[in-house]
């Protein structure tokens, strides 16, 4: 019963906000940002060794690089949770969008 109760309340939500251009835009917007963001996680890993061997990089340097694009991805997720509590989803999504973009 919770469940049919929980997809009710749901189906209302989504019919009250309805479907335009914003979400048209935004929806495709994420998921290529979200795996854009998976993918530059993921290959890191397997990519950086073979970089930093290709321009001399040093193994050390090659962690820190490593670290510091794991420590911004711990500090800005924090960050924009709270830009979404304080400003609206809406208004969040889009900045993290533009700055996904430009970065």
């Amino acid at each position: 019963d919770d469940a049919m109760i929980d997809e009710a309340f749901v189906d209302k939500a989504l019919d009250a906000a309805g479907f335009g251009c914003f979400q048209l835009v935004t929806v495709p917007a994420c998921g290529l940002a979200a795996m854009s963001q998976s993918l530059q996680t993921n290959l890191l890993s397997f990519l950086q060794p073979c970089a930093g061997a290709a321009f001399g990089v040093p193994a050390q340097a090659s962690a820190v690089l490593a670290s510091a694009n794991f420590a911004t991805s711990c500090l800005s997720t924090p960050v924009f949770g709270i830009l979404a509590d304080v400003r609206g989803r809406k208004w969040t999504t889009m900045v993290a969008v533009v700055v996904m973009a430009v970065a």
